[in-house]
């Protein structure tokens, strides 16, 4: 049973090709999310991001933008609150190293999501694009 006034806090970045269409990473479970996860307590939202990319596709990532993009709030897989803060990211390169969270990767628009299993906390992101 969770807690219903426990939100966690998940940091992602928003990585756009030359098309404008935008980068999700395909986990193990078949699911796709955007890179990024959860912020551990007393980190930095740009550490965050930085920290989760180099664990999910071992590579680096720069952070554009100073506050987030896009913003809501959503139940996860496991039925947590999560608060989904999302900004634009530079990926160094797009060698990535496979990981439980990510197995691949696709360049999808607005329109694929609904095709898509994408994970339930970023299910929103459609509205916002």
């Amino acid at each position: 049973m969770t807690d219903e006034r426990c939100f966690h806090v998940t940091i992602k970045g928003l990585v756009f090709d030359e098309r404008g269409a935008l980068l999700l990473l395909r986990e193990r479970s078949g699911r796709f999310d955007l890179p990024g996860g959860r912020l551990e307590h007393g980190e930095e939202f740009t550490d965050c991001l930085v920290r989760e990319c180099r664990e999910e596709m071992g590579v680096r990532c720069r952070v554009v933008d100073r506050l987030p993009r896009f913003a809501w709030s959503a139940r996860d897989k496991d039925g947590v609150w999560r608060l989904v803060l999302c900004f634009a990211i530079e990926l160094e390169n797009r060698e990535f190293t496979e990981s439980d969270e990510c197995v691949g990767y696709r360049f999808v628009r607005r329109g694929d999501l609904e095709s898509l299993p994408i994970a339930p906390q970023t299910k929103p992101l459609a509205a916002w694009l």
